[in-house]
């Protein structure tokens, strides 16, 4: 049995101010729809009580784009059933039956939103006691081999194993644009940062070299952002140009002379997001991110 259903999460957005949060909500769906629609996937969205559920074909096979698209906390492929016992008792009975025996331990979590004649403690108990008949399964609740995380949501409840980790941070297009000098791959590294953080970058190259890697990362990375081959000098006419709210760069603190003269040099705000990491740090998060 294959899921059918894949619910993403997000965080911070959830705290913002409701016309905020709709926003935001709508620019992370865009996103998502254009991410997907660059790998030529049909699908189906929804949004309501804080998830975004997607229809998809072949669910297991898109993990890697939802793993890079900001703003998305987790995601979850997921199997969907009606909020009652027996319905939540079949479909558990179901997914598992090839997934856990008598030597896989396992535990339930319950998570429960809406009224409903049980709690979630009773269907924890109700569904762990259902599978450990069938299955003959030991209960761990510290350290199962296999967890099913339950979301009972009103009318509608989802079942599913694991919950995957996305880039976190806020949709692309939140937040103000800026200007990404592309010098080295510590600069395309802190334009990752300040993207990660809802920025809209233009990216603007000086050497050649650099051309396809930015491209790769603009594409890998569902950026959707303007990329210029300029060897410009006056970043603040460029950037007043180009409705700039700061410029963006790759130096940390090794490189404090150099930020110094920016600093003397240009009106524009200037962003270090790498100031305060180590060129340990660094090489290590250039590798995590594909550079």
């Amino acid at each position: 049995m294959k899921p059918e259903i894949l619910i993403v999460r997000y965080g911070e957005i959830g705290l913002k101010k409701k016309i905020t949060r709709r926003f935001f909500e709508n620019t992370l769906i865009k996103n998502i729809k254009y991410a997907l629609q660059q790998e030529n996937i049909d699908f189906e969205i929804e949004q309501k009580r804080a998830r975004i559920y997607l229809y998809l074909k072949q669910i297991n096979n898109c993990s890697n784009i939802f793993t890079k698209i900001f703003g998305i906390t987790s995601f979850s492929p997921a199997y969907k059933t009606i909020s009652n016992k027996e319905s939540l008792k079949k479909l558990a009975l179901k997914i598992s039956e090839n997934k856990i025996s008598k030597n896989t331990s396992f535990a339930l979590k319950v998570n429960r939103l809406g009224n409903h004649d049980f709690s979630s403690q009773d269907i924890a108990v109700f569904l762990g006691d259902a599978i450990k008949k069938k299955t003959n399964a030991p209960v761990n609740l510290s350290n199962p081999d296999i967890t099913i995380f339950v979301e009972i949501m009103e009318n509608e409840s989802f079942l599913f194993f694991e919950k995957i980790h996305g880039p976190g941070g806020l949709p692309v297009g939140t937040q103000g644009r800026v200007l990404s000098y592309i010098n080295s791959k510590e600069d395309i590294l802190a334009s990752w940062y300040i993207i990660r953080r809802g920025c809209t970058p233009i990216f603007l190259i000086k050497e050649k070299v650099f051309s396809n890697i930015i491209e790769e990362f603009n594409k890998n990375w569902y950026c959707n952002c303007y990329i210029e081959k300029n060897k410009i000098l006056d970043f603040d006419k460029y950037s007043k140009q180009k409705k700039c709210d700061a410029i963006v760069t790759g130096l940390n603190v090794q490189d404090i002379n150099k930020i110094k003269d920016l600093k003397n040099q240009i009106k524009t705000p200037v962003l270090h997001p790498l100031i305060g990491l180590s060129q340990e740090e660094v090489n290590r998060k250039l590798k995590e991110i594909g550079l």
